[in-house]
């Protein structure tokens, strides 16, 4: 289809839409008359910030948007990114004098994935395997485990947690890349209540070096060497109870008798008791 010689213009003569370039006044007034927006997502705030840093911002049609009573419809978390970066003369399209219920109807198509987020937060590229862990993660700090009724964490949730958890993430970046997330996420859970030892268990697991057969994390290893290949629910129930009860051996600093872990009944709530 070809271009068009006219369109056919909403005549309001309240309307304006232009192209402007971000200063210290404009953005601090913007911000200043956002009163009826949701919170702030730090994610994406977080995410424009590193746009800018490395230069990446890009002009897009979704404009920072006033309403005719006076008040900011859309655009908080790049107004309050370009606040953060130090008012960089980034450009940005402005929209005055849109309907008041308006508001209502921004923001509300399908969510966005939270690769992008991952990618830019972390600098990695596991983004995959960072959100299969968080997911798993979110399991285990709801207690849904073993639940038949799993309810699954929210894209914002996850891409919140991303950035709470940015630092762990980085440190822990090589078990959650070699690892099932059902091995992955309860190192996680391990690095949030003792992050010293869980850093040393996961370099035990990884590395395999200086490990006797009765260490938690040689019994670990050989179990997944023998799981290797293998997927289904059972499975990967079986695997986190192992890494379970081998973090469990591993923070009282016992040794395992036998060859077998054994995953105890009281699961994580005997952790701080060893």
């Amino acid at each position: 289809m070809s271009k068009p010689d006219f369109v056919d213009p909403v005549e309001n003569a309240g309307l304006t839409a232009q192209w402007v370039y971000a200063n210290q006044n404009t953005v601090d007034w913007l911000l200043s008359i956002n009163t009826r927006n949701r919170k702030k997502k730090e994610f994406q705030i977080k995410t424009m910030i590193n746009r800018m840093t490395v230069r990446e911002w890009r002009e897009v049609g979704d404009a920072i948007a006033v309403s005719v009573s006076g008040f900011l419809v859309n655009g908080q978390n790049r107004l309050e990114a370009i606040k953060r970066a130090g008012y960089p003369r980034v450009p940005f399209l402005l929209v005055t004098g849109l309907p008041d219920n308006s508001l209502g109807a921004t923001d509300t198509g399908s969510p966005r994935t939270t690769m992008d987020v991952v990618k830019l937060l972390l600098n990695k590229s596991i983004s995959g395997k960072v959100v299969a862990a968080l997911k798993w993660l979110h399991l285990i700090k709801s207690r849904q485990v073993y639940s038949d009724n799993q309810q699954k964490i929210s894209v914002e949730m996850l891409a919140d947690w991303v950035d709470e958890y940015q630092d762990i993430l980085v440190e822990f970046a090589g078990v959650i890349k070699t690892q099932r997330n059902t091995v992955s996420a309860p190192i996680l859970e391990y690095a949030f209540r003792n992050k010293n030892k869980a850093l040393a268990f996961s370099d035990q697991l990884i590395t395999g070096l200086n490990l006797s057969i009765d260490d938690p994390a040689y019994l670990l290893r050989e179990y997944l060497i023998g799981e290797r290949g293998k997927g289904g629910a059972f499975v990967q129930r079986a695997t986190y109870e192992q890494t379970v009860a081998a973090i469990l051996k591993h923070v009282a600093g016992e040794k395992c008798k036998g060859k077998k872990l054994i995953y105890p009944a009281t699961g994580w709530d005997g952790f701080d008791k060893r």
